[in-house]
């Protein structure tokens, strides 16, 4: 059938629609093969014609579906028979369109004309969607490589190949979309278009992984084997949602094979350049993954992942086991690693396992002393500043030390620990550098520290440590509060006032400061609470108030 032939056929159909009054609400019901049976009986085409204009109408939810059972035409309103002459007189006229010419050509991303296209497909999409009896088949098939990067407990994000959208998920997971260009490298020479936009693309391991190597080096620069390597960490259910970045947006179906990232050192170094210098990068903690959200407010696109878990407490489980994406363990791990650092140069390092420390006097000059307590400050230290250009925080405790003259003092100061048996300072590629213990093995000096007991409705042991500062990083005073049962908080009294302590009765003090105070006093660099001397317990920490009789 030419032009001419099918606008003729849809002028028959336009000629006999049901009418229906503007007021008052008078209108016709037609059967329209009835009205046309003598043209039928020759025209084989216009009963296709007629079936395609009745799924329009009936898509588009214009005609009465009760007479429609019947074989009736009859609109459900006027508005709904204005909109019936206009899709008819459209598809009849072929000068009529419903859009500019070239609204729908490629246009930039985000541009007004492309923001419109977003805005109609996500009309139709939504509305599809949510209209179908049953279940919407998709138009759009994804198929998504995706990293997770764990780094110090918290995961990458990226913003999406989108602008932001007020109140919308921005971020995703590192990776993105099979390509074809990435079905042809893992050996698809054929049909890769028709592959990809199907769902058995995501069948193809090689071309997610090819997929995955690509998007991560497009969006944090690593490349793989030299800065990391990858395991399978889940391949999650299809997914379905009106979605897609700028105009590219229907209704999906995701197929996502999420990857776990293992970083070697010189991986976790350049990432944390990329993401210092990307804007577009940004990291989740642990807790804020699990929620999909910041607490300043960016909001996670991990709606398949999150719904691919049974329940939420299967998700919130699996979050808290993600491995971390670097496994660089510290060199010294062991108690016996322990070093408590001096307050003042002129102070020996005590080195060892507690109780059992041993002096080792370097005679640390001032610069030394301050290089030392920088390592140490930022390797216990939730919170630090760094106050100096010449240095940079990086993840697992690492310092890139910009300046010369630091990065040949911190070479000499580690080459003198080392000859005092003391191998504290762990450096790589002349300007990296770090404490190479377990942090829950550095302590600070004890003058550092002073202590409380506050009797409230409970009683509470409050410990502060002074801040510190150093010509490179700062950390300010910080202050931590533990409830302490009635025979702890007795007994503590009784060693500060030195009254005699029944050995039985130290004992269950000694148990109840390993248990209840051990991990506090760990956390804020300090050794211990109380210490033996002479067989006399002792308050190892200044106290803050005055002693009551």
């Amino acid at each position: 059938m030419n032009n001419a032939g099918i606008t003729n056929t849809l002028q028959l159909i336009y000629d006999q629609l049901p009418l229906y009054a503007e007021e008052g609400g008078e209108a016709e019901s037609v059967n329209i093969r009835n009205k046309l049976s003598d043209i039928l009986n020759k025209d084989t085409q216009l009963e296709t014609s007629i079936l395609l204009v009745e799924r329009i109408y009936t898509a588009s939810g214009l005609l009465d579906n009760t007479l429609l059972e019947n074989g009736l035409w009859r609109f459900n309103s006027f508005p709904a028979f204005l909109m019936a002459k206009s899709l008819l007189s459209t598809l009849m006229d072929p000068k009529q369109a419903v859009f500019d010419t070239g609204f729908w050509g490629a246009h930039s991303a985000y541009s007004d004309t492309s923001e419109r296209q977003r805005g109609v497909l996500n009309y139709l999409e939504t509305h599809r969607q949510k209209n179908h009896q049953e279940q919407a088949l998709p138009i759009r098939y994804v198929h998504v490589a995706w990293g997770l990067i764990v780094v110090d407990g918290n995961v990458l994000l990226r913003h999406r190949e989108d602008q932001t959208r007020t109140g919308l998920n921005n971020y995703v997971l590192i990776g993105g979309r099979l390509s074809q260009n990435d079905l042809t490298k893992a050996g698809v020479n054929e049909n890769a278009l028709s592959l990809l936009q199907s769902p058995m693309a995501s069948n193809n391991t090689d071309a997610i992984e090819v997929a995955l190597k690509r998007e991560i080096h497009e969006e944090t620069g690593l490349d793989f084997n030299t800065h990391y390597n990858f395991i399978p960490w889940r391949t999650i259910k299809p997914y379905t949602a009106v979605e897609g970045a700028g105009a590219n947006h229907a209704l999906t179906e995701y197929r996502i094979h999420v990857h776990h990232i293992e970083l070697t050192l010189d991986g976790l170094l350049a990432l944390s350049k990329s993401v210092e210098e990307d804007k577009n990068l940004t990291w989740f903690t642990l807790d804020e993954l699990e929620q999909a959200k910041t607490v300043d407010g960016k909001m996670a696109y991990i709606d398949a992942l999150i719904a691919d878990y049974p329940s939420n407490e299967e998700w919130q489980a699996a979050v808290k086991n993600i491995e971390p994406s670097y496994q660089g363990a510290y060199p010294l791990t062991e108690d016996t690693n322990a070093i408590t650092l001096p307050k003042s140069p002129n102070q020996p390092i005590l080195y060892g396992k507690t109780g059992k420390e041993r002096v080792v006097d370097l005679d640390l000059d001032q610069d030394e002393h301050s290089l030392l307590t920088s390592l140490c400050i930022y390797a216990k230290e939730q919170t630090y500043r760094v106050t100096s250009d010449k240095v940079k925080a990086l993840p697992e405790g690492w310092l890139e030390v910009n300046d010369v003259e630091l990065q040949s003092a911190l070479k000499k100061l580690s080459v003198k620990l080392r000859q005092a048996d003391c191998p504290i300072i762990e450096g790589y590629k002349e300007q990296f550098y770090r404490i190479a213990l377990e942090p829950d093995q550095l302590y600070f000096d004890e003058s550092m520290f002073t202590y409380r007991i506050e009797n409230k409705a409970k009683y509470e042991l409050v410990i502060t440590r002074a801040s510190i500062k150093t010509p490179w990083l700062t950390a300010e005073n910080m202050t931590f509060t533990k409830s302490l049962s009635n025979g702890l908080s007795t007994g503590l009294a009784n060693i500060a006032k030195g009254n005699d302590i029944d050995l039985s009765v130290m004992e269950t003090i000694n148990k109840g400061l390993r248990r209840d105070l051990g991990p506090l006093c760990r956390s804020m660099g300090l050794r211990r609470l109380v210490r033996t001397i002479n067989n006399t317990p002792t308050i190892a920490i200044a106290s803050q108030q005055p002693l009551s009789a």
